[in-house]
């Protein structure tokens, strides 16, 4: 029999609550084999879409082992590959989990991690998963075991537990009952992945060729391409920061998958990468000024972008002002400090740092359509300082960005980042322009409209 959940605030029943376990949508023959000698191997899984390519660089940016940010360089070979790239885009890389982390949630689960797998798809399939592999890579290279699990995985997986208040509670999460409501708000706040859950509710023990269609596939993440095919190429080269973060409840440090992943390879890894295209789109004219903001990292996409400028120039063509604004906690955070001012000695580029935990004056900027003096609200992050040097130099960016066509670009965390920018470029086009809000928030959104003006953020 099928009942309905709890009615929502307009008294309309909401979705069904399977009470059968659904019909395998893949077929897994099981043979005996070891973890050593796999049936494929793993540089040989490769996803839908992805290409191998070579890590040729790894190192560390930030220098002292000790700072509290890993920012690392990293480059991959395209040489020979039909990878190609051009200025603007992104890699997306496919991460893949720590194989000791696998071995662990084998154990847990109760599989044997060399078993081979032989996985035919059936109606209603909707992961991709190699034909051959052994239980330990379909958990390594295939499933998202780490991943957050939705509401559909705890309602499937309520249809496996033996134990009748691990199945209960399980249903609570779906039904959205008060006391699921705060189980996974629990669940949410520790940043449980699905073998979190699994661990939690030990009773709940779906198959393989259940879990197959139950966990999603390990999705790729996408960085900006730090480096120009006219100064580099054969290679791709991006600059990333490690993410990580405790666990509140139990202090447990965890990475993120990717960005983990990318820090533990070493030189001669083959890694699954794909170039894709990106909000950034350079102006057709060499002559036509670029104005950049980034911070920490966002600053990957400016670096190609002047690289591209500094390779026009040598090569004698007419390139028109480029100006980089860039942001971070500390100094050290300058990446990449001796290679753009050896750009500024060429005569090409003009930069403005900030290091908010370095500067603590306020920065006043004259409101010409007034007659007063501000200074600009205090905001959270490196953006806020950044968001002053473009004040402290909007009589250049009002003259390149509407006398001379110029292209303004954005690149940073979405959480805070465009909006502090934007309140900036507001500012300058009211003190500049001598017009009110409303006047300058037209300008800048013909701006957006001709594509003059690009945010590229990340969440």
């Amino acid at each position: 029999m099928i009942r309905y959940l709890q009615t929502n605030v307009l008294g309309v029943p909401q979705l069904p609550l399977s009470q059968e376990v659904p019909t395998p949508c893949y077929r897994v023959d099981v043979s005996a084999g070891s973890v050593e000698k796999p049936p494929v191997k793993d540089d040989d899984i490769v996803p839908p879409g992805a290409t191998k390519l070579t890590l040729l660089h790894n190192s560390v940016l930030t220098g002292d082992a000790k700072y509290d940010r890993d920012i690392r360089h990293y480059e991959f070979k395209i040489e020979g590959t039909s990878v190609s790239y051009k200025t603007g885009e992104s890699l997306a890389i496919w991460p893949r989990n720590p194989i000791d982390k696998v071995l662990q949630f084998c154990t847990d689960m109760g599989l044997d991690a060399g078993q081979q797998l032989r996985v035919l798809p059936l109606e209603g399939a909707r992961n991709w998963c190699p034909m051959d592999l052994n239980v330990r890579q379909l958990f390594s290279h295939v499933l998202d075991i780490f991943g957050k699990p939705n509401r559909k995985f705890f309602e499937t997986l309520s249809l496996f537990a033996k134990d009748e208040k691990e199945r209960s509670q399980l249903r609570s999460i779906v039904e959205n009952s008060a006391e699921g409501q705060a189980l996974y708000r629990d669940l949410t706040h520790d940043f449980a992945h699905h073998a979190d859950v699994l661990r939690k509710f030990q009773s709940a023990r779906p198959p393989i060729e259940q879990l197959l269609n139950m966990i999603p596939v390990l999705k790729p993440r996408s960085y900006s391409i730090a480096s120009s095919p006219l100064m580099h190429p054969d290679k791709i080269q991006l600059c990333v920061v490690l993410v990580d973060w405790k666990v509140e409840s139990t202090q447990e440090l965890r990475i993120g998958e990717c960005t983990g992943y990318m820090r533990d390879q070493q030189p001669g890894a083959s890694i699954m990468c794909a170039v894709r295209s990106s909000a950034i789109v350079l102006p057709k004219e060499p002559s036509s000024p670029v104005l950049m903001a980034g911070m920490g990292t966002g600053l990957a996409p400016w670096r190609a972008v002047t690289q591209e400028r500094i390779c026009q120039h040598r090569q004698g063509q007419k390139v028109g002002p480029c100006m980089l604004f860039f942001g971070a906690r500390y100094a050290v955070e300058y990446l990449y400090k001796d290679e753009f001012e050896s750009y500024v000695k060429e005569g090409v580029l003009s930069m403005h740092t900030a290091f908010s935990r370095e500067q603590a004056r306020k920065i006043y900027v004259p409101l010409l359509q007034t007659g007063l003096c501000r200074s600009l609200p205090s905001l959270r992050g490196p953006s806020a300082k950044v968001q002053h040097r473009i004040m402290e130099a909007g009589e250049k960016v009002a003259e390149y960005m509407l006398r001379q066509n110029g292209h303004f670009y954005v690149c940073g965390s979405a959480r805070q980042v465009p909006e502090d920018i934007y309140t900036a470029m507001k500012e300058v086009m009211m003190a500049n322009e001598r017009v009110g809000e409303e006047d300058a928030e037209a300008i800048l959104s013909n701006l957006k409209m001709e594509g003059r003006y690009t945010v590229e953020a990340w969440s």
